[in-house]
Order: C-alpha cells, then sequence, then structure tokens
C-alpha cells in the first residue's frame, strides 16, 4: 500500500550574519517550496546593509555547483523589511541534484576576531578582536565561523564552528572605552545541559582552520636550490648608459674632418644612431656615421666640414635604454648581457619599473605593472602584473615583451634612479600542489604548534605536496604564485573559497625558506616540504546585529 505523502511547514529564523551562510538544505527524500523570505534591517541607527539571496544546486555525481542569485545587494532602509521571495521557489534533493539556499549580507563595522576565551560553567565568552570594536555593554552583536577544539570522546558535540547555526547575542561588557576596546564578553549559554553533572566540556580556540580544496597549475617556483632545480635567472633593466668618443689630429685633413674616431666608452642601450655633436676646432660643418652593434655604439665616423685646425670636442647623446610604446604594448628592455633566448618564460618584478610621461610633463615617477591602475582602471590589475610573459630577444642586450598597450598615448621616460634591480626574472623548475596542509597560529596565548592532521607545525608553517619529486634542500627557496593554492575555511563554515597567497599576505612575492618542519622534524621528502607563510590572525567574524531574516518552507516528503 503506497504512503501518502506528509506535508510539514517548517520556518528558519535566523540573524544574518558576516559571509555567507546556508539557510537550508532539502532533507533526502524530500521536496520543498519556498514560500516567503523576507529581511528586515533591525540595526540602531540609520544603518543601510544589502543582502544576495542564491539558489545552489548541485550535481551529485560530479559535484559541480551552479548559482543562481535570485537577488543581489539589496539594500535595507532603516526600519525597514525586504520581501526577497513572496510566492514559490521549488526545491529538490534526487540521486541526481541536490539544492541548498544561502544569504549573504554586507554591512558596516565587521570585525575579525583573534582569540576566544570560553567559560563552560558561566556560558560567558570573552573576544579579542584584532581592531577596535564599536560595542557598549547591552549592543546586539552576531558572531559567525569561530573554530573551536573538544576534548576528544566528548559526546553531543555535532561541530566545530561557533555558532552553528547563526544567532544574535548582546554584549554583556567591554574592557577599557568605547572606541579604543579590543574586547568584549558575551553570554552564549553553557555547554552542558541543565541537570547534568560531571560534564566537562572544555573548549579551545583556533584561528581560522583551512581546508585544501585545490591549486592553479605550477603554482610553485623555485627561486634559488643548491641542487637539481634551476631557480630564478634575475637580471635588471637599464636606461643604458652614454658613450664617448675622442677625436685627434689625425681626424684632419685640409681642414676637413675624416677618419674615425676613437671610441672610449661605447656605453649601453642605443637602439637608434644617436645625435653626435661636434663643437670647437676652429671649423664647422662636420657630420659623424654611428655603427651600433647589439645597443652598443662601436664606430663613429667623421667627414666634411671646413676650417678645422685642432681636434674638435665630441659629445654623444644619451642612449634610449629601456623604452614603453603605448600603442603597441612594447616593453622594449635594455639589459647588459641577459643571457635569456627566446621564448623564454619571465616575470616583471611588480612596480619593478619607474617611468614617467609626457603627460604631466614628466613630473610624476610611477612604478609598473600595478596591481591597480588609475582613473578608468582603478582596482584593475595591470596587464604584466604577477604574469608569466615571453621574452623575444632582440640581441644579447636587449629583450622585448608585450605588457599591453595604455589609454595614456604620451611619450614615457624610464626612469632608472627609481627601478628596482633584478627586476626581470626568467623562471626555471615549477611544480604542481597536489595538497596542503596550514596551522595560522594567530594568538599569543595560542600555542605556537600544533598537530595539524599528522604534521606538528608551528605557527605561519604551510607544508606543501608536489606531484613529482622537488628535489629541494633545506635553505632553497621558493614561491607562490599569488593565489595560486585554493582554501575553504572555518570563517563561513567551508562555504566559499579563497585563494592564496593575496597581495596584502606576507607570502605574496615574497622568496620563501625550504625546512623541514616544527621542531626540525623531517617533513621534507621527496614529495612534501615545508615553508612559513606567515602567521594567520583570523578566527572569526564580528559584527553590529543589523538583519533578521525569516522564512517560510514547505517540505513535502516522497518517501
Amino acid at each position: 500500500m503506497a504512503i501518502a505523502p506528509v506535508n510539514k511547514f517548517i520556518s528558519v529564523a535566523v540573524p544574518v550574519s558576516v559571509g555567507k551562510q546556508k539557510l537550508y538544505e532539502v532533507p533526502t527524500g524530500t521536496s520543498a517550496l519556498l514560500l516567503y523570505l523576507q529581511v528586515a534591517n533591525v540595526g540602531i541607527g540609520a544603518t543601510f546593509p544589502k543582502v544576495t539571496f542564491t539558489q545552489q544546486r548541485t550535481q551529485r555525481s560530479t559535484g559541480n555547483k551552479r548559482e543562481v542569485r535570485v537577488i543581489k545587494n539589496v539594500e535595507i532602509p532603516p526600519s525597514d523589511a525586504a520581501i526577497l521571495v513572496d510566492g514559490r521557489l521549488v526545491l529538490e534533493k534526487t540521486p541526481l541534484i541536490v539544492d541548498k539556499i544561502f544569504i549573504e549580507g554586507t554591512q558596516q563595522q565587521v570585525g575579525i576576531i583573534t582569540f576566544v576565551d570560553y567559560d563552560e560553567p558561566t556560558g560567558i565568552v570573552t573576544i579579542n578582536t584584532k581592531e577596535p570594536h564599536p560595542f557598549k555593554a547591552g549592543d546586539p552583536i552576531t558572531l559567525t565561523g569561530i573554530a573551536l577544539t573538544c576534548k576528544a570522546g566528548q559526546t553531543g558535540i555535532t561541530t566545530n564552528i561557533f555558532p552553528d547555526p547563526p544567532q544574535s547575542y548582546t554584549v554583556e561588557s567591554i574592557e577599557g572605552f568605547v572606541g579604543t576596546s579590543k574586547t568584549f564578553t558575551s553570554h552564549i549559554g553553557g555547554s552542558v545541559p541543565l541537570g547534568v553533572t560531571g560534564k566537562d566540556y572544555s573548549h579551545y580556540y583556533n584561528s581560522a582552520v583551512h581546508y585544501y580544496e585545490r591549486s592553479k597549475p605550477l603554482a610553485i617556483e623555485v627561486v634559488s636550490s643548491v641542487g637539481s632545480p634551476t631557480g630564478y635567472t634575475k637580471k635588471s633593466s637599464s636606461a643604458g648608459t652614454t658613450a664617448t668618443a675622442t677625436a685627434s689630429l689625425s681626424n684632419i685633413n685640409s681642414g676637413a674632418l675624416t677618419g674615425n674616431l676613437t671610441i672610449n666608452d661605447g656605453g649601453m642601450g642605443y637602439i637608434s644612431s644617436p645625435t653626435v655633436t661636434i663643437s670647437g676646432g676652429g671649423g664647422n660643418g662636420g657630420t659623424a656615421t654611428v655603427t651600433i652593434v647589439n645597443d652598443v655604439i662601436t664606430q663613429i665616423t667623421l667627414s666634411g666640414g671646413s676650417g678645422y685646425t685642432s681636434a674638435p670636442t665630441i659629445t654623444i647623446a644619451a642612449p634610449e635604454g629601456t623604452t614603453y610604446t603605448p600603442n603597441t604594448g612594447i616593453l622594449s628592455i635594455c639589459s647588459p648581457s641577459h643571457g635569456f633566448t627566446d621564448g623564454d618564460s619571465i616575470r616583471l618584478e611588480k612596480e619593478g619599473f619607474a617611468f614617467t610621461c609626457a603627460l604631466d610633463g614628466n613630473t610624476e615617477v610611477k612604478k609598473y605593472p600595478r596591481n591597480s591602475g588609475q582613473n578608468q582602471n582603478v582596482g584593475k590589475p595591470d596587464y604584466a602584473y604577477g604574469k608569466i610573459l615571453r621574452a623575444s630577444v632582440e640581441n644579447i642586450n636587449r629583450i622585448i615583451v608585450f605588457i599591453g598597450t595604455s589609454s595614456d598615448q604620451s611619450i614615457h621616460t624610464y626612469n632608472q634612479a627609481n627601478s628596482l634591480a633584478n627586476n626581470i626574472h626568467k623562471i626555471g623548475t615549477r611544480y604542481n600542489v597536489t595538497r596542503a596542509v596550514y596551522y595560522g597560529g594567530g594568538s599569543t596565548r595560542v600555542p605556537d604548534q600544533q598537530v595539524v592532521e599528522t604534521y606538528d607545525l608551528q605557527a605561519g608553517e604551510l607544508v606543501i605536496t608536489t606531484d613529482i619529486d622537488h628535489n629541494l634542500s633545506n635553505g632553497d627557496t621558493v614561491r607562490i604564485i599569488d593565489n595560486g593554492i585554493i582554501f575553504s575555511c572555518s570563517m563561513d563554515n567551508r562555504e566559499t573559497e579563497h585563494s592564496y597567497p593575496r597581495v596584502t599576505d606576507p607570502a605574496s612575492d615574497s622568496d620563501l625558506a625550504v625546512t623541514g618542519g616544527a621542531q626540525n622534524n623531517n617533513y621534507n621528502t621527496p614529495k612534501t616540504f615545508v615553508v612559513n607563510v606567515g602567521e594567520s590572525y583570523s578566527g572569526g567574524y564580528f559584527a553590529p546585529l543589523e538583519m533578521e531574516l525569516i522564512a517560510s518552507i514547505l517540505e513535502n516528503s516522497t518517501g
């Protein structure tokens, strides 16, 4: 006999905390209708938070996810509410797919938590913040993404991420004064059920727990090595050097100039024949023909003129050196004896090349490639920023690379004094990452050493596993390409992915020394090595309570 479907109404009522939070996932054997969803602005004073509501459908066979933003960044005025759904949104869970819905809030005064001390008997939690918080006693708040470790064997513990689900709380007290305090307390309730004795549910704070997801191809680059891996070949760009030459009486015949000058210094960085000024000597009208080989002046031949009775003074104009042509996007780099070959992979040091331009009369020195441009390009990195480029060899002292065109078509002049040395990197050996384990540490009150999985790590250490034997030794140096390793983390219950190192992280654009791991434990194996990428001071978020959500869902059992 068939069993009639069973309908059940459920409601979801939660604060909209910081970041992306899961509201609902369709249970097994159920279809569901989201009938109503509202977010209210309950903030103190005039606040204008925004919310984004998303439906996520996951293919259960592949894990591929497709997200549909039902509404994006809708602003909720003070003491008002936004109805996001007022109808029927069908949600399913079948052998092929599973649906989830998410809410993501954006608001002011969001802060980062650096330490949490939870007192079980009283239910009081003490929060330390990275920057001063805005709270006073009695203020409503939200907390999210706090990672806590409990003692082994404790029953009833279903998650290490607090709070789950999100809740709102009230500030009990602050340490110090409003506006400067970095500590507040709140009552979040005890972990021992009422009437139960003999339990000891101790909680230990962790900085944000990172979970390896994947990596970009060839995310690890060898910078220097004493063994078989090939490190960077580093070269410097140059404005060039000015050539010098000397005339003698042998260069005069019947008052006219003739023959080759004595080249004292052929200079460097000449692309085209420079202006040669001939002065003095009692005559005029003499000319000079310049021969250039590999950016160096190798010969200057005099001819013509009249009235010369003594050797004239020879002045040679400065070379072009490193140049940039904005309408073609070509960077022509003068780099003496660079040793590169056609097709070599190179990277330009970030903000390693300084130029002035005629647009402002060459008054402001600007450095390229930048993480963020100017005017309409604010927030957009330059084409060559962090990118692997292909070198084209002009000669033994000059290479050509495409770095993108510029909207500023004025003449750009290379500025040697403000450019970095070794600003051209020829890329050597690179490796794919198959796994990474990170321990952030992040607080002096947290032990600077902790067992993470099977690794005994110190704060800031990252264990990297490569797809092939790396042959690296302790003391060798590597770089992780920006945004090369992707993690999810406990701060949003692994709902979003984040790539590291970010341009603001200590490991960005940094040479990292290979080690064997904490306390000299030998984690440097054929396919693993350890680097220190810096401590993490993030262990959750706090914010004033500004939004509350209520949703009504009809579930229909299909079993």
